[in-house]
């Protein structure tokens, strides 16, 4: 069910899935969420015996009741009305880091039904969706958003079939739901988005090569000078510190987990002088590279 809403003040650009956590999962019963965006696509779905809640996405209102799924569009400026009343909303971002290229016809195509009901007449092939949906709301990762990075031997086992029940949603909904190419015409500000969403993908894939401004730039077909300000205006960071944010979040697994001397993650991750490394990493966590890996070694 939707309807026209207001968007009202400027949207947050809500930060990509990023770590040893290729998506998000998790369950809220009550309370809002006010307009936002992000790059990954995200999927709604109202457990069994809950009450209805609102979601707007860019403009339209929808109402979703128990069973209902919705489906919002990468980029899409979206809000959530949750009522006070009981309810289990499961929610679900799929995105790059779960289906690396895969994701692509996701960032440029659109549903032309983002929103399905399961409890009355519907498409029988959406049966197995939502018997995935059920799969990944017993996870202890969906239970439980907190434990998500932990690494005990359950936490990692049930973040591999999360991991698969969710490419198999992904590759159901491609099949079953009817979906267009998106058309710079139809929207002006969210095809600049989808512009910098490709140098995005571009990065998680060629981070630790070097990779400059004017080549990005270059690729997303602008001058510099104005893809500068959009990726500013778009994800709230400066082209330069997006790409050192993403190259220390690659780097974190390595420095806990692995035995690598820095200098060799510090060159895999796009920075070759160690330096400058521990200089990075100090100054967004607060701690050395050396004292971070003694941490995770206690």
């Amino acid at each position: 069910m939707k309807e026209k809403s207001g968007l009202g003040k400027q949207p947050i650009y809500q930060c990509p899935v990023t770590g040893i956590v290729p998506f998000r999962a998790s369950f809220k019963s009550h309370g809002t969420f006010g307009n936002h965006w992000h790059s990954e696509i995200e999927i709604f779905y109202l457990m069994p015996e809950s009450a209805s809640i609102t979601v707007v996405v860019e403009e339209v209102s929808y109402q979703l009741f128990e069973r209902d799924m919705l489906i919002v569009p990468s980029a899409a400026v979206h809000r959530i009305e949750v009522s006070d009343q009981q309810n289990k909303v499961l929610r679900l971002d799929v995105g790059y880091p779960l289906l690396g290229e895969n994701f692509r016809p996701f960032a440029e195509r659109r549903f032309l039904e983002p929103y399905h009901s399961f409890s009355g007449d519907h498409d029988p092939r959406l049966d197995e969706i939502e018997s995935l949906f059920h799969k990944i709301s017993h996870e202890k990762l969906a239970l439980n958003e907190e434990h998500q990075n932990e690494d005990d031997f359950d936490t990692i086992v049930s973040r591999m079939r999360v991991s698969a029940y969710l490419i198999q949603v992904s590759a159901l909904l491609l099949d079953v739901i009817p979906s267009v190419p998106l058309l710079s015409s139809d929207n002006p500000k969210r095809h600049a988005s989808q512009v910098v969403q490709s140098i995005i993908f571009y990065l998680q894939s060629h981070y630790n090569e070097p990779v400059t401004l004017d080549k990005a730039a270059e690729t997303a077909g602008y001058e510099k000078t104005h893809f500068c300000r959009l990726f500013k205006e778009i994800t709230g960071l400066t082209f330069h510190q997006y790409l050192i944010k993403l190259r220390l979040e690659k780097a974190m697994p390595l420095l806990r987990d692995t035995a690598l001397p820095v200098s060799s993650i510090a060159r895999s991750v796009g920075i070759p002088n160690d330096k400058t490394f521990s200089r990075l990493v100090k100054q967004n966590f607060g701690q050395s590279p050396k004292e971070i890996r003694d941490k995770a070694q206690k």
